[in-house]
């Protein structure tokens, strides 16, 4: 009953945060109070399978609709579960993980879409109820445990739900930091007791962070460009009734895919560096002290890159699904002088990394230095043999190189094990 929520969220829904405080203050309310009566089910042995069913019931119900309303979308914009599945890849990174409402403009054909979970209570809520079962499921029963989870997942969602108007990790960091104190502010001010019940606790703690944590102004301005003609970032144009509904956190973001792409070669490029470094910036007596130590530095360096050069492969594929021709992608790779890495990725080709000459003298350099053995010249053979496997390999198959195959023998004897003895 929206009459009993607090004063401030009642005076809230006049203004254009309403849709941020009462809707979802009740449901994170009322979800606490279905979690509380959960977990007093389960410790009843008469009432276990009750409350299991009871929690099993709120995490459907809060997964179903959602679903349906995604999907919906998708029929209605005529937009394919391939394209949908291709356009995830080009998202901004929060909103990889959540539901999202796709719409194509019928003038254009562009893609947008708008992050439903930003807005949907009920699908943060999914996800504290989802870690509870799942908590229960593995057999922990402990209620301190399991509130905790809990509540820290309420945070979360809050948090989530605030994010078009207040940072998500302020108000989540903010709203366990009152939790922790035990409802008690940095000021010292007290907002409930021990007595207050758990629900009323969530909702209390609600209320005061949106008292107190001022909403940005970026929605407002960016709708004011709208109206005003005036170019954002990039000389980006606004338009009204998307800014507009930005205000209200249902604002939809254009797809972009040429765009992402170059960013998405960026971090490409940093990963191939990153995968490389696990063997070259390892390059150190304390950490390779063995021939084992190198072939696995190297097993890994190479299984990371295989892995990222896939990933970049996917990526060219997700953009073509969504209109981005092959002559385009190919422009996009030879401005980041990659037109070769390009040509190999849709070749399908996989290029190991091999240690070079100037990596091959930094290990005989420690090797004389600290009258050790040259280690890289013991895993020499195994890396050879180890690399002449993997540059068979194609970016359409699988990693499926055995580590174990090419590590040395560890058993002092050079024998096979001795057979099972008889029992005395």
């Amino acid at each position: 009953n929206y009459a009993k929520v607090g004063e401030f969220v009642r005076a809230a829904r006049m203004s254009p945060f309403g849709n941020f405080m009462s809707w979802p203050s009740e449901v994170f309310r009322t979800g606490f109070g279905i979690f509380e009566q959960g977990i007093k089910d389960l410790k009843n042995p008469a009432m276990r399978d009750l409350g299991f069913k009871r929690l099993v019931g709120m995490t459907l119900a809060m997964g179903a609709i959602p679903y349906g309303l995604i999907k919906g979308s998708q029929a209605i914009f005529g937009v394919s579960n391939e394209e949908a599945d291709a356009a995830n890849d080009f998202v901004a990174p929060w909103a990889k993980n959540a539901q999202k409402i796709y719409m194509r403009d019928p003038e254009t054909d562009e893609l947008y879409y708008i992050n439903w979970s930003q807005n949907n209570v009920y699908d943060t809520l999914t996800r504290p109820f989802q870690s509870v079962l799942r908590n229960i499921q593995e057999g922990i029963e402990d209620e301190e445990i399991l509130l905790k989870g809990f509540v820290q997942g309420i945070a979360e969602a809050a948090g989530e739900t605030a994010s078009p108007f207040v940072s998500e990790s302020i108000y989540t960091e903010a709203f366990m930091d009152i939790w922790g104190r035990e409802g008690q502010t940095r000021e010292g001010r007290k907002l409930y007791t021990d007595q207050t019940p758990g629900p009323e606790k969530v909702a209390i703690i609600m209320n005061h962070l949106a008292k107190t944590l001022y909403p940005t102004t970026q929605p407002f301005q960016r709708t004011k460009k709208a109206i005003t003609g005036e170019p954002g970032k990039g000389s980006e144009i606004y338009e009204i009734p998307y800014e507009f509904a930005g205000i209200f956190g249902f604002r939809p973001i254009k797809l972009d895919p040429e765009k992402s792409m170059a960013f998405k070669l960026f971090e490409y490029q940093k990963a191939i560096s990153d995968s490389r470094k696990l063997f070259t910036g390892e390059i150190d007596p304390t950490t390779m002290r063995t021939a084992s130590d190198v072939i696995e530095r190297y097993y890994t360096a190479n299984k990371k890159i295989f892995e990222n050069r896939k990933k970049m492969l996917q990526s060219i594929y997700n953009a073509q699904a969504l209109g981005i021709a092959p002559d385009k992608l190919s422009e996009i790779f030879e401005k980041r002088g990659l037109e070769s890495d390009y040509n190999e990725l849709t070749a399908g080709v996989f290029d190991p990394f091999f240690p070079s000459e100037r990596i091959r003298d930094r290990f005989q350099e420690l090797s004389m230095k600290g009258n050790i053995d040259n280690v890289l010249l013991e895993a020499d053979a195994a890396i050879s043999a180890m690399n002449s496997q993997m540059e068979s390999l194609t970016l359409f198959d699988d990693f499926n190189i055995n580590l174990e195959d090419f590590l040395p023998d560890t058993d002092p004897q050079g024998g096979a094990a001795l057979p099972e003895q008889p029992m005395p």
